[in-house]
């Protein structure tokens, strides 16, 4: 459930207003807000009582002409427990305050502050980019979607939600639920809303930081995203991202945004990402939920001259920019990122993508115009600079399809680069075995499914069942070979 801090509410609803923000800057939209529960017939239900999974939709936009009063943020913590039980959703969210030391007038002093957010406001005029937020509740998001829908971005997100019961799975399986959701959600807001169909931005605070990059995996139309001390900052929420069946290096190609706080980080698996454009940020005065929005709440009194309101503002600042400089083409936000070198509060860190490899259908087209000499040339061309241009996946599908057209002699050559690019992996020696098979090179096939079996023990990257199929093919192909040998 969100994070949230103590809180010390006092004066006007309108600085109350205020306060939720801090000292960051409205856009010039109007913000309106949308909760909705729709149902997705495609997947299970998690009570039993609907023909599908409930997906409690949230959104922040820009809003025209407005009636009603800024809701209060008590609607936020409906919204997101979405319980009929206003009482017990209530409840709940205030024990989770005071479990953090905020007393009952604090608490009924957020519940009761004004928002900047209209409900049900119409949508303002125009086509506007499209944000998806990924983790964290509406009551820690809220104010961040609300300060990017007033710079003029659509933001769509959901609850919290498990795959097969309301707690998130914090696994692989929880980060596709999140994926599958968000992919829901999306669909749902291109159904009613004009969107920029070309400016699509994905940001995520924590386990979301993992749930983006499953999502960015599978959606080449994602142009920018954001990354809120998120997970994949951490070794296994890295393992976990690459456990995806979609996972390939190059599939990741949109600029990057990596916010963090140095305590834990791991920065390994993100500096991997050389196909993307990457800005890191480095916050040391902050605290991990400073980087969603509940680091907006104002501050208990003993926390009153908490020198961090600066940095929380700065986190948010260069979120908005980056995404307007990526998703609405904003020149001045594009200048304003690119002088930035460091602050008070932060130290920026860029690494420039590389080039993208030929995809595995641009591989195929050289091999039917040319020969496989032509793949080995681009190989040769790019290895120099990018140490991996090919993933294994990649090696796998081009070499299956070689098979297919009964070239075999083309997939051993095919799979000899893969293994001068991996000479350490089963998977490199179990292809080459094979192909060494098929063209009846006893020797060879010998050797590579000898050199498989000595490295499965130590070959981490493969799951169990492959593990186990690469073992048994291995050794039957060697007793194969030893019942053909000639008797002494």
């Amino acid at each position: 459930m969100a994070t949230a801090c103590a809180v010390i509410l006092s004066g006007s609803p309108i600085a109350r207003a205020r306060t939720l923000w801090g000292g960051l800057e409205a856009g010039a939209h109007v913000v309106g807000y949308r909760s909705r529960v729709e149902i997705d017939p495609l997947r299970s239900s998690l009570d039993g009582k609907t023909a599908g999974r409930a997906v409690i939709v949230q959104a922040w936009y820009p809003a025209g002409p407005v009636e009603n009063a800024p809701m209060r943020f008590r609607r936020y913590v409906l919204d997101e427990y979405g319980t009929a039980d206003a009482d017990a959703a209530i409840a709940e969210f205030a024990e989770d305050l005071h479990d953090r030391g905020a007393g009952k007038d604090q608490v009924e002093g957020l519940l009761a502050s004004p928002t900047r957010a209209h409900r049900d406001a119409p949508l303002a005029a125009g086509r506007f980019p499209l944000v998806l937020y990924f983790h964290t509740g509406a009551p820690s998001k809220s104010i961040q979607c609300e300060y990017l829908a007033s710079h003029g971005f659509i933001v769509v997100s959901t609850a919290v939600r498990g795959t097969f019961e309301k707690d998130l799975d914090v696994a692989l399986s929880g980060a596709e639920t999140q994926a599958r959701d968000l992919e829901f959600a999306a669909a749902w807001a291109a159904r009613f809303w004009h969107l920029d169909g070309n400016a699509i931005g994905v940001v995520g605070m924590s386990f979301g930081g993992i749930s983006e990059l499953v999502f960015a995996e599978r959606h080449p139309e994602v142009k920018a995203l954001v990354g809120l001390d998120g997970g994949a900052g951490s070794l296994s929420g890295a393992a976990l991202v690459q456990e995806s069946p979609y996972f390939e290096t190059a599939r990741l190609r949109a600029p990057m945004l990596l916010l963090y706080q140095p305590g834990g980080a791991d920065l390994t698996f993100l500096e991997s990402l050389r196909y993307s454009e990457r800005t890191f940020a480095r916050f040391p005065a902050l605290h991990h939920q400073d980087f969603s929005g509940s680091g907006f709440f104002p501050r208990a009194p003993s926390a009153a001259g908490d020198s961090s309101e600066g940095p929380r503002e700065d986190v948010n600042r260069l979120m908005c920019r980056f995404l307007l400089a990526h998703l609405a083409g904003d020149r001045a936000s594009m200048r304003e990122l690119d002088e930035a070198e460091t602050s008070p509060s932060y130290t920026l860190t860029r690494r420039a993508a590389l080039p993208a490899p030929p995809s595995f259908e641009e591989l195929k087209a050289m091999i039917r115009a040319g020969s496989i000499a032509s793949v080995q040339g681009v190989f040769d061309r790019l290895k120099d600079r990018d140490p991996a241009p090919f993933s294994q996946e990649t090696f796998r599908k081009l070499g299956s399809w070689l098979f297919d057209q009964g070239r075999n002699e083309d997939a051993r050559s095919l799979f000899s680069m893969q293994l001068s690019m991996y000479p350490a992996s089963s998977r490199s020696h179990f292809m080459l075995g094979i192909a060494c098979q098929r063209l009846d090179d006893k020797r060879g096939a010998r050797a590579h499914f000898e050199k498989v079996l000595e490295l499965l023990p130590t070959d981490f990257d493969l799951d169990i069942p492959t593990r186990k199929r690469y073992e048994a093919t291995a050794k039957e192909g060697i007793a194969a070979l030893d019942a053909t040998s000639p008797t002494p």
